[in-house]
């Protein structure tokens, strides 16, 4: 069973207590705040509090793949080698990608796993991360359970990295995670990690540091605990961290809490990311989801047609061999694969005659640390790892599978013979280490270049990429003009044309713009094609978003009401001006063959290192000149 507490809790005299009920004075409440885990560590990467910011400097920044955004930002900043230790976990890479993560590794003195060698939230526990490590990742690769702790960022975030830029974002809120008790037979790690988020489905976690600690963490095996560390990264938290050698230190002060009893966590089972304990899902009278994922036969019983067990959440060494031994004697119906995470997982397995007891079985094992993202036909059925339509826990699926896919829980089932254990042995020795190291005059293809980010031109005509109202898209995303190289271009006949008789006045400029009632519904998309100028909404930008889009040069504009049309373009005359004068909007006018009207722009709440950078066409405009 998981508990939430809404309110500041204290971890003192070995338990939590509310802190309503701590009777905490003021100066004691402040050093208590000290005393977390969360806290030393982000103190001892620069973590000086400035108001309402902290600025970081991170151990380490590594990639789960390879990243070409990433190399074509160094080439765009004319960096010649990595200033921070960055490592390219290839993971179940293609050859492609593969080899020129390697190359790009040589060239800028990087560090590189082989693809087939260990998945990245894996690897970082076994031997890329250690306690007390600040990590920059992507999406959300994981190091917690070690007692390190990983930031997701942007390509722009390791670009800030490069050059030694801090870090800095809002003082994150730490909330304690107190784990005792013990998982019964038959209940996993996955059963924890999505009972966690059953537990915190209301709750905006995008600040928070989510810190373990208490009794029942010493009775989670390394893997368990990785397992579930990389499940609450779904909850989209900054971070996580574990305790290791040692609690908090008592009394620390956290702004939240919750408590997890691992004696009371059930089987639990999430069909369309809605989750629930699978006694309760067993009793429904009706197919709640495609019949490609389940089906329910004569008898009213829902079934599997097949299941997957792969990444760091499922294709672990206890998973894989938990599932193995409920499987043994009994032939499986369907298409049933799993991945081990690493090699070192699959040797193992291999050396205690696992590998053989899932083929005589008819399950499919392939290669080490590769993932199966597509979740097409049956395997789509059941599958412990995430972003799957229908998950369980490996013990689950086993039960399940024994019984010709009938659905049913994994407590069911009390004896199993004792399992051998893991015991690691990570082989690691074909990992290239060139931190340190690079090859400046090796030739590289990243695969990718960034759209050269020009300054700012004094005056901006854009033709709208996409109008997204509140009933959907009411235009394509369509870049057609632009010539590839950058984001402007001129005036042509057809553009002269569509917007009238208007004049436009010099040194007027064109590129595209979108509007939209809400960021988020655009920001992503302009992001990646990194050819949007303007961005007009109408309801606030969030901070995340109002740095993405200046990085990519997008000036951030909210409006009134979004009543542009397709056909109209946006004449933006005195831009570059409005921005350098410090002015907090600006009168447009929207330009078609029949008409001209204004619009009033007001530009989003900008620092004054925002304007320069909007100025110079974005960060690596403005990186490249500062460098230069």
């Amino acid at each position: 069973m998981i508990k939430v507490i809404r309110q500041g809790v204290y971890f003192m005299n070995g338990k939590l207590e509310k802190e309503t009920q701590a009777f905490m004075t003021s100066d004691k409440k402040e050093k208590a705040i000290r005393n977390t885990l969360s806290y030393a560590v982000i103190e001892a990467h620069g973590g000086t509090e400035k108001g309402v910011t902290f600025d970081w400097l991170l151990s380490d920044v590594g990639a789960p793949d390879y990243d070409c955004g990433v190399i074509g930002g160094v080439h765009a900043l004319g960096l010649d080698s990595f200033t921070v230790p960055y490592t390219f976990v290839a993971g179940g890479a293609d050859v492609i990608n593969a080899r020129a993560a390697l190359e790009a590794a040589k060239k800028f003195g990087g560090n590189y796993l082989p693809a087939g060698v260990a998945g990245a939230s894996f690897y970082l526990a076994e031997k890329g991360a250690k306690k007390g490590e600040m990590i920059l990742t992507n999406y959300g690769a994981t190091a917690g359970a070690v007692g390190a702790m990983c930031v997701a960022g942007s390509d722009y975030d390791y670009l800030a990295q490069f050059l030694r830029l801090p870090f800095a974002l809002s003082a994150p809120q730490i909330v304690c995670v107190f784990v005792k008790g013990k998982l019964r037979r038959g209940v996993g790690a996955v059963d924890t990690g999505l009972s966690f988020l059953k537990a915190l489905e209301d709750i905006d976690a995008s600040n928070m540091i989510f810190e373990f600690f208490g009794p029942g963490v010493a009775n989670l095996s390394m893997e368990s605990r990785i397992s579930i560390d990389a499940i609450v990264r779904e909850t989209g938290c900054l971070s996580t961290i574990w305790e290791t050698d040692s609690s908090p230190v008592q009394p620390a002060f956290y702004d939240s809490g919750v408590s997890i009893d691992l004696t009371r966590v059930s089987p639990m089972i999430s069909v369309c990311d809605e989750i629930e304990p699978l006694d309760e899902f067993l009793k429904k009278e009706t197919l709640p989801c495609d019949d490609d994922l389940l089906i329910r036969d004569g008898d009213g019983e829902f079934r599997l047609n097949g299941g997957l067990i792969d990444g760091s959440i499922g294709g672990t060494y206890e998973n894989i061999v938990e599932f193995a031994e409920l499987l043994r004697g009994t032939r499986v119906e369907g298409d049933y694969r799993v991945y081990p995470v690493s090699r070192s997982v699959y040797k193992e397995l291999a050396e205690n005659g696992y590998l053989g007891l899932l083929s005589d079985e008819g399950v499919t094992v392939g290669e080490p640390a590769n993932e199966d993202y597509f979740y097409d036909g049956a395997a789509a059925c059941a599958v412990a790892g995430r972003y799957a339509p229908l998950r369980l826990d490996p013990r689950t699926l086993a039960a399940s599978a024994s019984q010709g896919g009938k659905l049913i829980s994994a407590l069911e089932y009390k004896e199993l013979k004792r399992l051998k254990k893991y015991s690691p042995h990570p082989e690691y020795c074909s990992c290239y280490e060139g931190f340190g190291k690079p090859l400046k005059e090796l030739k590289t293809d990243c695969g990718y270049a960034f759209p050269v980010q020009e300054p700012l031109p004094e005056n901006l005509l854009v033709k709208f990429s996409c109008i997204l109202s509140p009933n959907g898209c009411s235009s394509d995303w369509t870049y057609g003009e632009a010539d590839g190289e950058g984001r402007y271009f001129e005036a042509d006949d057809y553009t002269k044309k569509m917007i009238g008789s208007f004049t436009l006045a010099e040194n007027t400029r064109c590129s595209y713009a979108v509007a939209s009632v809400f960021c988020a519904d655009v920001c992503d998309e302009i992001c990646e094609e990194r050819m949007i100028s303007a961005c007009l909404v109408k309801e606030a930008y969030s901070e995340e978003e109002l740095s993405s889009l200046v990085n990519e040069g997008t000036v951030p504009f909210t409006t009134d009401k979004i009543s542009v049309r397709v056909d109209e373009y946006l004449y933006i005359e005195g831009l570059a001006e409005a921005l350098r004068g410090k002015q907090e909007r600006v009168v447009a006018k929207l330009l078609s063959k029949r008409r001209t009207r204004d619009i009033v722009l007001n530009f989003a709440p900008l620092k004054e290192e925002q304007r320069k950078m909007l100025l110079a066409g974005g960060f690596i405009g403005f990186y490249r000149k500062k460098m230069k």
